[in-house]
């Protein structure tokens, strides 16, 4: 029987991936991946890397990932986890899409402002001073890892400068990015570039 490809997925900030309004997780679906996607903020883990390695381990059960997908935060975490040469998709920025109305916008913002009231204070202040600090320089440049970085030229929250950047420490990566903004970067018009990448 053929063995079934594992995505690790390390979601974004405040809260985990919505799978039915997610083109990313839909793609990975729809290929019959198992999906793993940890908790990040659910977790008391986050900022204890160790721990949250330890369930990470738990959570693939020893299988090998075949892919490591981090988004925004999630990008900044991923790193710092699994060991070995996997493929990894950066996705490190979300688009402004304009065919999305202006309710739904508003609709998806309010999810956000909910996601953060979820996660107490004090759990939101280690957060993001984890965002503000976080520099995997140091860690990037010594990864052998093949990896595809997916950005967007009008983000401000992770400008397309620090993905340039990234993409120069890899000694395995590529660049690919369009006018977007810092929302819903990954549509069903991306997947050719994760076909080309995991083929």
């Amino acid at each position: 029987m053929k063995r079934r490809k594992t995505v690790l997925l390390f979601h974004g900030f405040p809260d985990k991936i919505v799978p039915q309004e997610s083109a990313l997780y839909q793609y990975f679906f729809d290929r019959k991946y198992r999906i793993i996607m940890p908790d990040l903020f659910g977790s008391t883990d986050f900022l204890h890397i160790p721990a949250l390695c330890d369930s990470v381990e738990e959570m693939l059960n020893g299988v090998r990932p075949d892919v490591i997908v981090g988004v925004s935060t999630g990008g900044l975490i991923a790193p710092l986890v699994p060991k070995g040469l996997y493929r990894w998709v950066y996705i490190m920025v979300h688009r402004h899409d304009t065919s999305i109305p202006g309710i739904e916008m508003k609709r998806r913002a309010d999810r956000n402002l909910d996601g953060f009231r979820t996660i107490p204070t004090k759990k939101v202040q280690e957060i993001l001073h984890f965002v503000v600090f976080v520099d995997n320089t140091e860690v990037l440049q010594y990864l052998l890892n093949e990896t595809l970085i997916i950005a967007g030229s009008l983000d401000r929250m992770m400008p397309l400068g620090l993905s340039r950047e990234m993409n120069a420490l890899l000694k395995k990566s590529r660049l690919v990015y369009a006018d977007r903004t810092h929302y819903d970067v990954f549509t069903k018009k991306e997947y050719h570039h994760l076909d080309i990448f995991l083929t």
